[in-house]
This record gives C-alpha cells, structure tokens and sequence, in this order.
C-alpha cells in the first residue's frame, strides 16, 4: 500500500511538471492599428504638397499600400500628395502582416485655388482724386 501511494504521487508530480514546462507563455500577437497623421480631413491649396505619415501599432514589419481615389500610388510609411486639379480627393493607407492581418485608414484632402475665401480689390480711385490740374 506504501509503495502504491509513493507510485501515484510521483505520476502526479511528473504529470504536473510536464503540463507545466508547456509553450504557452507566448505573448499573444496585438491586432494591427494604423493611423494617418495629421487627421481625417486636411486642405491644402492646389499645387501644394501633403505630406502624409503612418502611424503603425503592433508590429513594425509591415507592408504599406497607400491609394489614392482607390489606385495605388505608394508602398512607403509616407506619402507626399500633391494636386493639381481642385476638388476633393480620398487617400486610404492599408497595413499588412501575414501574422496579424491588415488594418487600414482613410484621409480627405480638399484641394482649393489660390484664392479660397476670394479676393480683395482695392480701387482708390483716380491718380488726382477729382481736382482738376491744368498743364
């Protein structure tokens, strides 16, 4: 009976020890997060440039596809927008990581003339401010 008792809890104690030593200590992977610095809508005068940045949380090794009215147009962590036509324009940056799948944001541009808010004329009137000179 003595030598049962020793028998079983030693099994216990191995079995313990093994289920233990286990990998699962492993830090689990964060989801991917993507930001584009500066905002969700930005303005810029029309042949300005934007630059445009990345922020990525969770990884650093990651693949960059920034579009433009849904073309590609980049495959960097920045992106220098430039217009030359008015209007508005969507640029959306998506993050990928074969580990922890992609992520993605989205950017507004509005691109105005030269002129936003219009202009101001100054008329002073005549060079002789109604006086009559004789020559």
């Amino acid at each position: 009976m003595k030598k049962n008792i020793i028998y079983f809890l030693s099994c216990l104690v191995l079995a313990v020890g093994l289920v233990s030593c286990s990998d699962d200590n492993k830090e689990p992977l964060l989801p991917l997060s993507v930001l584009i610095e500066g905002g969700e809508t930005q303005e810029i005068v029309q042949g300005g440039t934007l630059n445009l940045k990345a922020e990525v949380e969770g990884s650093s090794e990651v693949e960059y596809v920034w579009k433009l009215n849904g073309k590609d147009v980049a495959t960097t962590s920045t992106y220098d927008f430039t217009a030359t036509e008015l209007g508005s324009y969507d640029v959306q940056l998506t993050v990928s990581n074969a580990e922890q799948g992609e992520a993605s944001a989205k950017v507004t541009v509005d691109v105005y003339g030269k002129y936003k808010y219009g202009t101001f004329i100054l008329n002073e009137g005549s060079a002789w401010g109604g006086d009559k000179v004789d020559i």
